[in-house]
């Protein structure tokens, strides 16, 4: 058992002392790295500081009295791992010796017929049992000896013979391989299981009761709960590849990762990964949002580390070190209006800000005189676009600890503006962000902006660390024309030229825009190419950032082109393959990658329900609401909105379709734009505090 993740937590153990003799001792084997306080309450009463160096220890609890429970509770400090207890005549403790069990973990299998078996792990009292129908298609029970099961499953991808495979390690895992299944045009084939645990008895029972069918009724109940998701008529074209992102968003879970001493369920970006990656998992959360609020709310929870002393790190970290997880945090508050999730969330999102920020002794990501950001030791790519080819360069060079990208500095200047509206709300102290704001801010102004080129550059420093001059490549270009060199928009510090000029790199045929969305690479850059991961490529990502920038300095076109031109381009190709894609190729406008993948996928979901499902309400980053109440029918709203940003902003209402809208803020009228039907756009005014904004049927 892991004590401790919070203070306070506390744990109850059964423990039969009645014929414990007279003068007995309680010991507890337990690891620990570090110090932690407990109480004891129960079979033995008593306090303890205890410490450790994360190895197995021995303490004595003191004498036993009768009963039969003990409390632990740690009051204090590190998380402390108990292994287990020996109750021990007293001047006997000396002679206590433990010994490590030899865990088996292949089971014994017994067939029960051609489709079912009944597994018996040795160290468990239960058995599991399962059972499969076969009509239409062979199957084999397959088992697989290995410790890790996706590297394992990945190389018998194909074989549909083996009823054995051997990978790597120790481990077992039981299967149920399926041969091809072929489904005629215009028709369906339903097949079903069931996997169930207890005796061996109760198993044959359930074996006998899914033969006879009674499971029927269940599984048809279950399809009546389907999620299926559904929106204006407007929005009907995308219905397919919606649901069938939101299919896999809500089935690709692995269980059990363990993580902070715990077991969670994890949402990878497909089945082919049981990782955590960061910034993919914070798109899964976003992509959650819409599906259901609560796993929104687990995802983020799973990424963040609690208490002040955590032995764990600052955050969750595996890949792209991009804080993704403040945009869900801003995300779930717009939709929730929690103050307990506010303040549940706050001090992990804000270790996790202070490390990125270098403001943790062990950082390195500001340790250059320009106090420009670089998370080159933590992990090789910035952004996520693994062959951004400035990002290739660097590497090539091993010009790590002295070169900047863009994207690290632009997004923590975006996510110290949402930390600081939360502070501000939980009545906390925002000198911190105030402070990082504004150097960040002009540090990227001062170095970074290539006004020629209209992109922010990588900035070279000199063996001091002092910054010396953009990044070029060899033919005089700025090195940087891309997503990256464009990321500042997400932070809302540039003037009214710099983002002009930005949007329109973005925006124009041939540069940045593309028939299939926003390519990462400029087309013109003598860098870019058609072959690459990225480079050559379009991904949602990204858009999903430079979509909510367009909202937050009022681009409604713009924002609305690049929603559109991903739901398209989703739509097409799902339908087209019955597959989802990691990203497409801008020289064919097909879909590539994994085809089964959600992770950086997710903002389709996003884009369909912003601007077809009725009940939505979106902003930009710096539109925060505090507020919000629709009527059953989705034909009025009232809001308590602010906009915080530095030029008037978009807001999107989805309404119920077929009727005409009005609009006031603060009691005045306010100007409505109909995108779509249903589909409302309202200009927001810049640093606009406390709006209380109505729609309601003309």
């Amino acid at each position: 058992c892991s004590l401790g993740i919070h203070d306070g937590d506390q744990v109850s153990y059964t423990i039969d002392a009645s014929r414990v003799p007279e003068k007995a001792s309680l010991i507890m084997r337990y690891k620990l790295n570090g110090r932690c306080k407990i109480r004891l309450s129960g079979i033995t009463e008593a306090s303890f500081e205890i410490e450790g160096k994360d190895s197995f220890e021995v303490i004595n609890l003191g004498r036993i009295k009768a009963g039969k429970l003990l409390d632990i509770c740690k009051e204090s400090g590190n998380i402390i791992k108990i292994d287990g207890f020996a109750i021990v005549p007293e001047g006997k403790e000396s002679g206590l010796e433990f010994q490590n069990v030899k865990w088996n973990p292949v089971p014994s299998i017994e067939r029960i017929s051609s489709n079912s078996a009944i597994i018996k792990y040795a160290d468990l009292d239960i058995s599991y049992g399962i059972y499969w129908k076969t009509e239409g298609f062979q199957s084999l029970l397959r088992e697989y000896f290995t410790q890790d099961l996706d590297i394992t499953v990945r190389k018998a991808l194909n074989n549909l013979i083996s009823e054995k495979i051997q990978g790597e390690g120790e481990g077992h895992f039981t299967s149920v391989v399926m041969s091809p299944v072929f489904v005629k045009e215009n028709s369906e084939k339903s097949f079903s299981g069931i996997l169930c645990a207890g005796s061996r008895e109760s198993i044959l029972k359930r074996f006998m009761e899914f033969e006879s069918g009674s499971y029927e009724s269940v599984c048809s109940e279950l399809k009546k709960s389907k999620l299926e998701l559904s929106g204006t008529a407007a929005g009907d074209k995308y219905k397919y590849s919606q649901n069938y992102m939101a299919s896999l968003l809500n089935t690709q879970i692995v269980y059990p990762v363990n993580t902070t001493g715990t077991m969670i369920r994890h949402s990878p970006p497909g089945r082919w990964w049981d990782c955590l990656y960061t910034w993919d998992s914070g798109f899964i959360g976003l992509g959650l949002a819409e599906l259901d609020i609560e796993r929104a709310i687990w995802n983020l929870n799973a990424y963040i580390t609690t208490g002040k002393d955590s032995e764990y790190a600052a955050f969750i970290h595996h890949g792209t070190p991009l804080p993704v997880q403040h945009y869900i945090y801003l995300e779930i508050w717009n939709r929730t209006h929690s103050l307990e999730l506010l303040e549940y969330f706050y001090e992990p999102l804000e270790r996790y800000y202070l490390f990125l920020a270098g403001r943790v002794g062990n950082s390195s990501t500001r340790n250059l005189k320009s106090g420009l950001v670089r998370t080159w030791d933590y992990f090789y790519n910035s952004g996520g676009w693994d062959d951004y080819p400035t990002q290739e360069y660097i590497h090539h060079m091993k010009y790590e600890a002295i070169v900047t990208p863009v994207v690290s500095t632009a997004h923590l200047i975006r996510v110290a503006k949402i930390m600081k509206t939360a502070a501000e709300k939980l009545g906390r102290d925002t000198k911190i962000y105030d402070t990082d704001i504004a150097s960040l801010s002009s540090a990227l102004m001062k170095y970074s902006w290539d006004e020629k080129a209209g992109y922010f550059g990588y900035v070279m420093h000199d063996e001091n660390g002092y910054p010396k001059e953009i990044l070029r490549h060899e033919s005089g270009a700025n090195h940087n024309m891309g997503m990256d060199g464009i990321a500042p928009l997400v932070s809302d510090i540039c003037d009214q030229a710099q983002t002009e000029q930005m949007f329109s790199n973005m925006m124009s045929p041939g540069k940045m825009w593309s028939d299939v969305g926003i390519s990462t690479v400029d087309q013109t850059a003598p860098y870019y190419k058609t072959g690459g991961y990225w480079n050559g490529a379009v991904w949602m990502p990204h858009q999903w950032f430079y979509w909510k920038a367009a909202l937050n300095c009022g681009k409604a076109d713009e924002a609305f082109k690049i929603a559109s031109t991903a739901l398209d381009v989703w739509e097409r190709e799902t339908r087209r393959t019955n597959s989802a894609f990691e990203h497409f190729a801008v020289s064919s406008g097909r879909g590539t990658g994994w085809h089964h993948f959600t992770g950086l996928s997710c903002p389709v979901i996003n884009w369909y329900a912003a601007y077809f499902r009725p009940g939505s309400f979106t902003g930009g980053f710096d539109l925060v609401t505090d507020k919000l109440e629709f009527n059953h029918d989705k034909t009025s709203l009232k809001a308590e909105i602010n906009n915080a940003g530095s030029m008037a902003s978009t807001l999107i209402a989805v309404m119920h379709p077929g009727s005409k809208y009005k609009a006031s803020m603060n009691g005045n009228p306010a100007e409505l734009k109909e995108r779509l039907d249903g589909v409302l756009e309202l200009k927001i005014p810049a640093g606009a505090k406390s709006l209380d904004l109505k729609i309601e049927r003309n």
